[in-house]
């Protein structure tokens, strides 16, 4: 037990360290004044064992024992209870309090030197550069959260006193309602009254982390790493509501130390439960660390019953293998294009066996004899020896997976992925006679690939399937983007796009306008720059085409990724 509170007030001391020096010397005082407080119990052979009275409050506070005793009296409680004698604990107790008291007031002591605070004076130097560079930080606004008042309260006499500004506006749980018309008036762009900039600068508690605007700034600073990885979202959507002007929200974040991380393990955590989030809700922004993998995932697609799960399955085990081999994770990453090999197609068949008959005991509905997620691989399923080969194949306008054998068809991502999965300990085998056929299956591949690009470009009929939820994600972008757009023509594009997309006519105007969308919110771009790529889809897409006179672009050539041939 006492092993377990220590560890719980080691984490906190850590968490308060990380947060400034500053929490970190307050929290220490106080741990000092209640060790010295029980001491003093203990030489006056009254200990007072009442926590709905907070003792420890009330003896920092001055109070003596005899009067904390008449106010407990005055609250209802028998002195009696509540009173013990010093006898009635272990006599190794006061003599362990004093070690820790002694070792307390050394440590203060040496912490009451400490000038230097490398973590502030960052900060200060970010203050007078980046976090008020007009290219991002529109409206000279910034907030900064802290999850210690103690540090709100010192950042702001810092601050004050090193910049010597008087527009830092300080909020935590006790002025909050006080200082509400000010927050909004300073910090609220749908604030309906006359909007001041008396404070630029907001330094708060996660008391503002719901129910209030903040986005008349787009600039977020978190001076510590808040112990609920969902505060992060909360904070970054106090500013990132509908009425800012800004293009993007700016995160900023100060990490724990490498050797307090390595005590509480805040980021790890932090990574974990966003990783989650992003896996479950298909969020494609990192909020806390550049290491977050984010993708799109069909959540509710009913057409691919299994896909969301698969993949959220596929994101844990690369994180995973990010966790425990971070060197094997950098060798994979780092493969060269055309990596190429020849597997035994047995060990294959084998394996993807046994995830099958594991997927259908807990999926009833899946067929009989059928070997979940590898298509039409013959050699596999008959014991045949003739070569087949899948073959990665991306180009800036496509990328897909191919399976080639007598014939050649496009795969999805998951089957793709059971095909490449292979167990750690499975050996290559020698191309030998079938490194000719692998060649040509490649060219094949690649043949199949020009073929599919060159009917996409004239493909004309309603998208299915998956296809259509990329069509509803072109369609909310041009809404989205269509509010912002300068003029009642460039208004009229987008709802010509829009209607081409809900109808389905085009399948690569639909995947042109979610790569634009996928880039504007990674590295938002400006308004000019949407309507010029609106007018050249416009143009690529409404003009009735002149084949004789319009020179269309090139299609892409693919370049070979991996390649596997199974023998």
């Amino acid at each position: 037990m006492a092993d377990s509170l220590a560890g719980i007030y080691q984490t906190h001391m850590v968490k308060r360290l990380e947060s400034s020096f500053d929490a970190f010397r307050r929290s220490l005082h106080t741990l000092l004044d209640a060790t010295e407080g029980m001491i003093k119990m203990f030489r006056e052979d009254k200990v007072i064992i009442a926590p709905d009275l907070n003792v420890k409050k009330l003896q920092a506070d001055g109070m003596e024992l005899d009067e904390i005793l008449k106010l407990a009296m005055a609250k209802g409680y028998d002195p009696d209870e509540i009173t013990f004698r010093a006898g009635d604990f272990k006599p190794e107790f006061l003599p362990m309090l004093e070690y820790d008291a002694d070792l307390l007031q050394s440590l203060y002591k040496r912490w009451d030197k400490v000038d230097a605070d490398p973590k502030l004076d960052l900060f200060v130097e970010m203050l007078q550069g980046e976090l008020f560079d007009p290219a991002r930080n529109r409206e000279g606004k910034l907030v900064v959260f802290s999850e210690s008042v103690d540090t709100v309260n010192y950042l702001t006499q810092q601050l004050q006193e090193r910049l010597h500004r008087h527009d830092i506006l300080s909020v935590c749980a006790r002025d909050r309602n006080r200082k509400r018309e000010n927050i909004r008036a300073n910090f609220d762009a749908n604030y309906k009254g006359e909007r001041r900039d008396d404070y630029n600068i907001i330094v708060t508690s996660d008391v503002l982390a719901e129910g209030v605007n903040l986005h008349r700034a787009n600039v977020i600073v978190n001076y510590d790493s808040p112990w609920n990885a969902t505060r992060l979202m909360q904070r970054i959507g106090r500013v990132n509501r509908i009425g800012s002007t800004a293009p993007a929200i700016y995160n900023y974040m100060f990490y724990p130390s490498d050797p307090g991380d390595a005590i509480i393990s805040l980021k790890k955590n932090s990574l974990i439960k966003l990783q989650s989030f992003h896996s479950a809700l298909g969020e494609d922004t990192r909020i806390y660390s550049h290491d977050e993998i984010v993708q799109e995932f069909r959540l509710f697609n009913s057409d691919v019953r299994d896909d969301t799960d698969r993949n959220q399955e596929l994101i844990r085990e690369v994180r995973a293998l990010h966790d425990t081999n971070p060197a094997l994770y950098r060798r994979i990453k780092q493969l060269p294009p055309k990596s190429r090999c020849a597997r035994n197609s047995k060990s294959v068949h084998q394996d993807a066996s046994e995830r099958h008959n594991a997927r259908s005991a807990n999926n009833p509905t899946q067929a009989e004899g059928a070997v979940w997620g590898m298509p039409d691989l013959p050699s596999m399923r008959l014991g045949e020896t003739r070569p087949q080969t899948i073959a990665y194949l991306a180009s800036p306008q496509k990328k897909a997976f191919y399976l080639v054998s007598e014939h050649t068809r496009e795969l999805s991502f998951l089957e793709a992925v059971d095909i490449f999965r292979a167990d750690p300990s499975e050996r290559t085998v020698p191309f030998g006679e079938a490194e000719s056929q692998h060649y040509e299956q490649v060219r094949n591949a690649m043949a199949q690939y020009a073929a599919d690009q060159q009917q996409e470009r004239h493909e004309e009929k309603p998208k299915i399937g998956g296809r259509d939820n990329d069509a509803k994600k072109a369609a909310a972008f041009l809404r989205e983007v269509r509010p912002a757009l300068p003029d009642d023509e460039a208004r009229q594009v987008a709802d010509r796009l829009k209607h081409m997309v809900e109808r389905g006519i085009y399948n690569q105007l639909a995947d042109a306008l979610n790569r634009m969308s996928r880039k504007h919110k990674k590295e938002p771009i400006t308004v000019i720059e949407i309507v010029e790529q609106l007018e050249a889809l416009d143009t690529r897409y409404s003009q009735p085409q002149q084949p004789s006179a319009t020179k269309q672009e090139p299609l892409a050539t693919a370049d070979i990724i991996l390649s596997e041939t199974f023998v």
